[in-house]
């Protein structure tokens, strides 16, 4: 199961240009300096399955419409196979 843990945005930290981040649960990498180290547990959020009516409604905010350029799902990589 993926978990969902948040929405941000408008955001230029995590690509090219003005994007939305969906940040998914889980980490097996436990990078050394790692900004995200608060995503490493997999137990934590939601079911992403059913946080998709949240996440919509976070994407239609018109601030957001007309400023996001593109979309970014900070997911990590994992010894654990994902299934989507």
């Amino acid at each position: 199961m993926i978990n969902y843990l948040r929405v941000t945005g408008p955001d230029i930290n995590n690509g090219l240009g003005v994007r939305c981040t969906l940040w998914i649960a889980g980490c097996t990498h436990h990078c050394e300096h790692c900004h995200n180290s608060w995503t490493w547990a997999y137990n934590q959020g939601k079911p992403l399955s059913q946080s998709l009516d949240e996440i919509r409604a976070f994407l239609n905010k018109s601030y957001i419409n007309s400023a996001v350029d593109a979309y970014s799902i900070s997911i990590k990589s994992s010894t654990s196979p994902v299934i989507l």
